[in-house]
């Protein structure tokens, strides 16, 4: 698991049958996977932080809703629950996945990098 001030590593899960839901998850991942910030990782083991996208189709496919739920990891095993931090809801058509990925990760980008920091600066050095 990466937590450091450098980068954040974030598992995208995506669920949908929608084409355009399916086009803002790969966005999402390439824009994650592209930062310097964060670290785009395949595995929850391996994830500090997880966005959950959940999207569906509007008019005949012309747009999708979506829901966003970044959850920071458990690492105390206490409960073996994740901690909520933020959720998002938006709706996006077919001609701006790429900017609807990108207001997505500015959403939740605030709330990781305080953990990050706040984490950061109590392990000592």
């Amino acid at each position: 698991v990466t937590l450091s001030a450098q980068a954040a590593s974030i598992v995208v899960d995506a669920s949908g049958d929608d084409n355009i839901g399916r086009q803002i998850a790969y966005e999402l991942k390439e824009k994650i996977a592209a930062s310097r910030q964060h670290k785009l990782v395949y595995s929850r083991d391996e994830a500090a932080f997880r966005i959950i996208l959940v999207t569906v189709a509007n008019s005949e496919n012309v747009s999708s809703s979506n829901s966003v739920v970044l959850v920071w990891k458990n690492y105390t095993g206490v409960g073996g629950f994740d901690f909520f931090v933020t959720s998002l809801a938006g709706n996006c058509g077919r001609s701006v996945v790429g900017q609807c990925a990108a207001n997505i990760l500015a959403g939740v980008d605030k709330e990781m990098t305080d953990i990050v920091s706040i984490v950061s600066s109590s392990v000592p050095k």
